[in-house]
């Protein structure tokens, strides 16, 4: 027998048999049958919230060692649909009720499938379930940022879900260059619910800056005596100077070296939350010059000029020489043509002149007195 229906609706169909025999009959059976006719065409507005109690929910938290129940409420006026829970897009076994029991952290959606008799089907929107941590909210340590031009740094604590805030706090990361140099307090708190009650952490963040080492590059001394290597001192920085060799101490801000030939330090130092900065001093040793007391440019052809032996060594000193009222009669950086007793061609008169002579930028000066002898 075949039935096409024409219009939705529920339709009791009946058949009876009955069996004869030599014409006469000797039995009956009858069969009821119920057919429902739904318009599988029809557009159906569905509810696809999900629901913890009668509040629609996305998000939901739980404490830890609890469980929650989440249902859907649409309704269908025919045959009952199918039901397929998942957990974290994966079908979820023996989960096919309207409601589901969680416990778990993960996020939940239930489709819905041959809705009506019909072959139509949706799926819920996702509800992520977060179980929380009984034993409170907590707030992972941040090491000391050493510049405070450091990219922002990420914050992380548990349970998941909470919010972050204090100086410098956007969304779940700490920016320095916002907070600025200081202590800072960054404060983590996780809501809960009326299960699992919500708890605050707090965590001190530092942002320091790295120290700056104000010292000399290039020292110039003389081999086998002490020099000071002088640093612009901090009362919160410690200092290490290494090598140690010929020095006086490898700690202090300003050591003495008795250097008994060129060598260059390293200085670290480093502040209370272990930021750090290095920086290198060379000591150049400056050898000796002969200096001559006196010469005799009376053009014998013999000791003529003014002779620095040794200073051509020092391609950028300074030799300047003064006459016995302090007027400079001679003044040259390098001492390539070396003073011949005259200026601008004029004899200058004979008698005791002061030299003042500097071999290099940062060396010591070398001053004294010439005779001038004609």
């Amino acid at each position: 027998m075949t039935v096409k229906a024409d219009e939705a609706g529920q339709y009791f169909i009946g058949l009876s048999v009955e069996e004869y025999r030599n014409g006469q009959k000797i039995g009956a059976v009858s069969f009821y049958y119920t057919l429902v006719v739904v318009d599988c065409n029809q557009q159906q507005v569905f509810d696809k919230k999900l629901y913890h109690d009668t509040t629609a929910v996305q998000t939901l938290t739980i404490c830890q060692g609890s469980e929650a129940t989440l249902t859907s409420r649409q309704t269908f006026p025919g045959p009952q649909p199918e039901f397929q829970w998942t957990k974290d897009g994966k079908p979820i076994w023996g989960a096919t009720s309207q409601s589901i029991t969680v416990k778990e952290n993960g996020n939940y959606q239930l489709l819905t499938t041959r809705i009506n008799g019909c072959p139509d089907s949706f799926d819920s929107e996702t509800v992520n379930v977060i179980v929380a941590s009984s034993a409170g909210a907590a707030l992972d340590s941040i090491p000391p940022i050493c510049d405070i031009s450091a990219p922002p740094v990420a914050l992380n604590a548990t349970p998941f879900g909470g919010t972050f805030a204090g100086p410098g706090v956007a969304g779940n990361t700490f920016d320095p260059g916002i907070a600025g140099v200081g202590r800072h307090e960054v404060e983590y708190t996780f809501q809960g619910s009326a299960d699992c009650p919500g708890s605050v952490a707090k965590r001190e963040v530092i942002v320091s800056e790295t120290p700056v080492l104000d010292l000399e590059d290039v020292l110039y001394g003389s081999r086998g005596k002490p020099i000071q290597i002088v640093v612009k001192d901090s009362l919160d920085v410690t200092y290490q100077w290494t090598p140690p060799n010929n020095l006086n101490s490898d700690f202090y801000a300003n050591p003495t070296s008795t250097p008994s030939g060129g060598i260059t330090y390293t200085v670290t130092a480093t502040n209370a939350y272990g930021c750090a900065a290095s920086r290198n001093v060379q000591i150049k040793i400056i050898e000796s010059i002969l200096i001559p007391d006196a010469f005799t440019p009376n053009n014998d052809g013999i000791n003529e000029t003014w002779e620095l032996k040794g200073i051509e060594g020092y391609p950028n000193c300074r030799v300047t020489i003064y006459n016995r009222w302090g007027t400079v009669v001679f003044n040259s950086v390098g001492y390539q043509n070396a003073f011949d007793g005259t200026v601008a061609g004029a004899l200058q008169m004979p008698g005791v002149y002061a030299y003042k002579i500097r071999l290099t930028e940062n060396s010591p000066e070398l001053a004294g007195s010439v005779t001038l002898i004609r």
